[in-house]
């Protein structure tokens, strides 16, 4: 797993960003993004996922595919600095329009996404994850549809299993396929006894879980 990030001399805990993670959203030089998609496929094949002709194979369509992807654009680059640090610097160069990743590439991603989140006490259980991929989706109401379709799956009669979903050109929904939770009655009622409430309206029935806890179950 990823460490923390923190040193003898600063801890990184509080930060939403951490001083030895890199940057997103920042253009890549096309050297640097082919590295790390080679890098990325060769540890899925370490996992199993491939075998060494399917990787190869991967590995040169992928490669191809990013070439293809050249653009002339600013790109950010690390450099040996007067003083001796690395520093990273924003120069004219070539990057890609990038890569796209498979169904299965995506899910090894956000497994591995997970694993290295260090705040959260549940990554230990990234192999468990599943993707449900949804780039296909282009309508809110086409996102709606698949949803409902994937919810009663990732429940799983109340075994719930992680599951997320990727879509690429739909409007923004954030769903978490997990059990709802609603804690002992309050006198005023939070978000999720909202969300609780709608889902019930919506076909859910409630059952007791726990001392305190009720989980929302669909018919």
């Amino acid at each position: 797993m990823a460490p923390t990030g923190c040193t003898p001399q600063l801890c990184a805990s509080g930060r939403m960003i951490r001083p030895l993670e890199p940057r997103v959203g920042q253009n890549l030089p096309i050297t640097t993004m082919k590295i790390e998609a080679e890098a990325f496929l060769h540890e899925m094949w370490e996992e199993g996922l491939f075998t060494v002709k399917q990787f190869n194979e991967r590995l040169e369509s992928v490669l191809k595919e990013i070439e293809n992807g050249a653009v002339e654009t600013a790109v950010w680059e690390n450099q040996m600095q007067e003083d001796g640090e690395m520093k990273e610097v924003k120069i004219e160069g070539t990057s890609s329009s990038g890569w796209v990743q498979t169904k299965e590439e995506l899910e090894w991603g956000v497994q591995v996404a997970w694993k290295n989140s260090r705040k959260c006490i549940m990554r230990a259980h990234f192999g468990e994850l599943k993707l449900v991929d949804l780039r296909h989706v282009d309508t809110s109401r086409g996102m709606l549809d698949a949803v409902i379709e994937h919810l009663p799956a990732a429940y799983n009669d109340g075994k719930i299993i992680p599951t997320g979903e990727y879509a690429r050109n739909a409007p923004a929904v954030l769903i978490v396929f997990d059990s709802v939770h609603v804690s002992s009655e309050t006198s005023e009622s939070s978000g999720t006894d909202v969300l609780v409430t709608a889902i019930v309206e919506f076909r859910w029935s409630k059952s007791n879980v726990g001392r305190s806890d009720r989980v929302a179950k669909y018919h």
